[in-house]
């Protein structure tokens, strides 16, 4: 059945691929050059020419020349490199109907000499560059990318926001996923976050926020963050080592080393994170009978939790051209996390007169050990030199968690009762596995547009083993909480495939017409007996858009897409967290995907000096996922309501010569949250989020940057207080811009408070206020060393 279904599915995208295809007779252009030594004006053999617009490379021959064929017509940028000399960059580079030919003529390369010395400095790209679906941040042009985490170095990036716990998400959206090197990284939300804090920044070459995914990658997930690690900056050997200490008793370190010959690339950095976080929270909460303006009880609880955590990760990649035509690219990540908490509440529980009958304390003393493995392969061949290109892609992960964690409760009521202590202790064994593997075909059709289609499987696993037990104070010893212990198994496999169709005409106009279809299979089993098969199901998802550049800096653009999101293993699984007890949650088997539609229009215009993108966009998304209390003390997830949502995006930067660089974004949002069976009250309200950052160049090799953010955001079952963040930093060089200097502060001002107000009503009828106020101790400032070197060798070609 699975596999007539994915036979059913891959044919659909051929006949969609076919039909969307028409067959032009005219070829494409072609551009070419021939590569010569400055000094000698020899030729040089083997250079290795990049194009940024296509990822096609080539190599020059045993006379200097290097070809591209098969080109769509525009505008293209062209990198020449070789070891020994230094990278070249040409455009732009017109190719038209009135010019299929550009010839580039004699490209003279310089050559460098043998050394360690000094870092030499290039021609550095903007830290922004903004497309019609996708905007890039150059990592490498942001001093908070140096000796931090991958975390800390998103917080910079337009349109991004990270929360508390490392997670990053797209400003905006509902349900963001996250890429490494162009594939999915985020496969359970503890491990994202685990990667993201301890993923050395010092590694990302760039990151590339997508709002408009192609039907290549998986229907799940509004919108992309997809992180681009380094592969070696210059020919030759390159590498950096990075130590950072904090007033927070927070530590990081990391290395990287690069090797990066013609043909080979060979890629390995370390990263060491030590941290701890200090957390106040105080919750106070009126609980209402179903009709009732006046409150039945009331719950006010003060804690304090002190987290530590510490984390290792290892990454390496191998990029090889076996041919100028054939290309094998493997990485292999680990990851691996170790964290102590202690935790300290006391809990007030007062009648309707506001009188206390109980009092609780609690010491929650918890501990997790995670470990990750990821590996990936993709294998890439240029068929036929006409702009054909195979490729195949495989990825492998593995995650295993354990989860332990000790409760003692003591209870006081006003009556004069005596209760005896509540002691329990809760041990959790989790695993994780996915495999996923690709195989798309691209090729132009005539000198003007592109086909591609493509199929794709993903096998996940994931099991959840709880074991709780409490001490029984009559037994004198523990006894298995047979409520609380549980097995929770989930399977998940879902076939896919896609074609899409690209045309772009000699006017500047260009068009995507995009189908992917995804059937999936679903199997959930609780405590061993209790089995369930979801019914599969089969959904279709259309990429539309269409893009117009005027006079080369301005840029217009329509697009509509149909995406879903997918309870992930957290929000299903059944297991109860009663460590709280006026917050007991658990899973709920029983969601549906969330599915939406969105539409967006944008604008862009840039100069050498300034750049601005307006974005307005809306989305409809049905049987969204949230948080829900069902009861006065329990909570879980539901396919709460429908949320229509309008956008105004706008990002913008400005360049002063070299010695200033601003960027900054702004978001206001319209929200209108409706639940078709009454669970939440119809609401409205507005978003609002704005940023801005700075980098200065000043004399004596002396840099600064800064950033603020601000938010403002509404729930469907309350509203966020605003919050603002803020970093700062300075940095000097020495020895030749080997050795870098930093100091940086984050939030001089005062500690991140974020403030919640909740009004919702429980499935019984019942309603509740509810005031969240938490304290993360943030304010921090920090001292970094980074040293930096490059060994280009010498090279014997062209000599």
């Amino acid at each position: 059945m699975k596999i007539y279904v994915f036979y059913r599915l891959f044919t659909v995208a051929a006949i969609t691929a076919v039909v969307l295809a028409p067959v032009y007779g005219q070829h494409a252009g072609q551009l070419q050059g021939v590569v010569k030594d400055r000094q000698t004006g020899q030729v040089i053999e083997g250079v290795t020419a990049s194009l940024r617009e296509s990822q096609q490379r080539a190599k020059s021959d045993g006379n200097g020349v290097f070809v591209f064929d098969a080109l769509p017509f525009g505008e293209y940028t062209i990198q020449l490199s070789s070891i020994g000399y230094s990278t070249r960059t040409l455009n732009p580079i017109l190719i038209s109907a009135s010019k299929r030919t550009a010839d580039l003529g004699e490209v003279f390369l310089d050559a460098v000499q043998n050394k360690l010395d000094e870092v030499v400095i290039t021609p550095d790209p903007p830290m922004v560059e903004f497309g019609a679906d996708t905007i890039t941040f150059n990592a490498s042009q942001s001093m908070m990318a140096e000796g931090s985490a991958a975390s800390d170095m998103l917080k910079s990036v337009p349109m991004v926001d990270v929360d508390i716990d490392g997670n990053p998400t797209i400003a905006g959206m509902l349900n963001t996923r996250i890429f490494i090197n162009g594939k999915p990284a985020d496969f359970t939300a503890e491990t994202i976050a685990d990667l993201m804090n301890v993923l050395p920044a010092d590694m990302i070459a760039k990151v590339e926020v997508v709002t408009n995914p192609d039907v290549r990658y998986a229907a799940d997930g509004d919108g992309i963050i997809n992180i681009v690690l380094k592969k070696g900056i210059k020919l030759g050997l390159t590498g950096s080592a990075s130590v950072t200490a904090g007033t927070l008793n927070n530590y990081n370190g990391s290395t990287y080393v690069a090797y990066r010959g013609d043909s080979l690339s060979i890629n390995t950095g370390y990263g060491y994170r030590y941290g701890t976080r200090v957390t106040t929270a105080a919750v106070s909460r009126r609980n209402f009978s179903a009709g009732e303006d006046t409150p039945n009880s009331f719950i006010d609880q003060w804690s304090a939790d002190r987290n530590h955590q510490q984390g290792h990760n290892l990454n390496t990649s191998i990029d090889w051209d076996a041919t100028s035509n054939q290309n094998l690219t493997v990485m292999a990540n680990v990851n691996a996390t170790n964290q102590t908490s202690l935790a300290d509440m006391d809990d007030y529980r007062l009648n309707a007169e506001g009188v206390q009958r109980e009092f609780r304390t609690q010491r929650n003393d918890r501990g997790v050990k995670g470990l990750n493995y990821k590996i990936n392969a993709q294998y890439t061949a240029k068929l036929r030199g006409k702009n054909e290109r195979l490729e195949a892609g495989l990825v492998a992960f593995s995650n295993s968690r354990q989860q332990d964690r000790a409760i003692l409760r003591e209870i006081e009521r006003a009556n004069g009762t005596e209760v005896d202590p509540f002691n329990q202790y809760m041990g959790n064994l989790i695993g994780n596995n996915r495999l996923e593997m690709n195989i798309d075909y691209r090729r132009s059709v005539g000198q003007w547009s592109t086909v591609s289609f493509g199929a794709q499987g993903s096998f996940a696993s994931n099991d959840n083993n709880q074991s709780v037990t409490v001490y029984d104070y009559a037994l004198g010893m523990d006894a298995v909480n047979a409520a609380l212990s549980n097995r929770f198994r989930y399977r998940e496999t879902i076939y896919a495939t896609y074609a899409s169709y690209q045309l772009r005409t000699q006017t500047r106009w260009s068009f995507r017409a995009g189908l992917r279809a995804e059937g999936t299979y679903l199997t959930l089993t609780e405590r061993l007996d209790e089995h369930a098969d979801i019914r599969p199901y089969v959904n279709f998802f259309p990429n539309l858009s269409i893009n117009k550049v005027v006079a080369k800096k301005h840029r217009f653009g329509l697009s509509y897409s149909m995406r879903l999101m997918r309870p992930r293993e957290h929000m299903l699984n059944p297991l109860i967290n009663d460590t709280n007890p006026a917050n007991v949650s658990f899973g709920n088997p029983g969601l549906r995907p969330a599915f939406s539609h969105r539409y967006q229009l944008s604008y862009g215009v840039a100069t050498k000096q300034w750049s601005f993108t307006p974005r307005l966009s809306y989305a409809a998304t049905g049987d969204l996922i949230e948080r829900f209390r069902i009861s006065a003390d329990s909570v879980t997830f539901l396919n709460l309501a429908s949320r229509n949502e309008l956008t105004l995006n706008l990002v913008g930067s400005y360049k002063q010569g070299k010695n200033l660089t601003l960027n900054w974004g702004a978001l206001i949002s319209r929200v209108d949250y409706h639940s078709p069976a009454a669970l939440v009250e119809h609401r409205t309200g507005w978003n609002r989020r704005g940023n801005i950052g700075a980098s200065f160049s000043l004399p004596k090799r002396i840099s600064a940057e800064c950033r603020i953010t601000y938010t403002d955001r509404m729930l469907s079952q309350g509203r966020r207080r605003s919050t603002a963040t803020a970093d700062f930093g300075v940095r000097k060089a020495f020895l030749n811009n080997r050795l870098l200097v930093r100091l940086m502060a984050t939030d001089p001002f005062t500690d991140q408070n974020t403030m919640e107000y909740i009004d919702g009503i429980t499935a019984s009828g019942a309603t509740y206020f509810q005031e969240n106020d938490r304290v993360l101790r943030t304010r921090n400032y920090r001292l970094g060393l980074s040293y930096r070197f490059m060994n280009a060798g010498t090279s014997k070609r062209g000599l």
